[in-house]
């Protein structure tokens, strides 16, 4: 390909029209924000990174639980349906899945602080909370169990 072909290639590239994107398209609105936020920040970058870090720690925790949640399910596999050591495993497999669920719920409440909405971290701490409680108490299945 010559020089002049390769330039006239670019020139035809560069007149293609350029997408718009509506603005009113909420990922435009949620990207400027950020880019004003960071513009107008007097936080150091420091904070941002921690913040980030402290997010990736929280996830890192909840796929941890996750993965306890995978071993308990293929344990209770393992055992007859109903019985005491399928119970107890069932009821770990639903602890650890809850606990998971309260580790992505305060990472979103960390993530919507970095974004200046304490209202959105407030609900996601209710439901990181609510979570823990699940978690803590035992499941529908050791409850059905015990009854009969």
């Amino acid at each position: 390909m010559t020089i002049s072909a390769v330039r006239g290639r670019s020139e035809r590239v560069a007149e293609l029209p350029v997408p718009v994107i509506p603005d009113g398209n909420p990922d435009v609105l949620r990207l400027r924000q950020h880019a004003e936020r960071i513009r107008s920040s007097t936080v150091s970058p420091e904070g941002d990174h921690q913040s980030w870090a402290r997010i990736a720690e929280l996830h890192a925790m909840a796929y941890d639980e996750l993965a306890l949640a995978a071993e308990a399910r293929a344990e209770a596999g393992r055992h007859g349906r109903h019985s005491p050591e399928w119970v107890d495993a069932i009821d770990r497999a639903h602890a650890a899945a809850r606990r998971a669920e309260a580790c992505h719920a305060r990472a979103a409440a960390v993530s919507a602080l970095d974004d200046g909405d304490p209202d959105a971290a407030a609900r996601h701490n209710r439901a990181a909370a609510e979570a823990e409680q699940l978690a803590s108490t035992s499941s529908i299945w050791s409850r059905a169990s015990r009854s009969a």
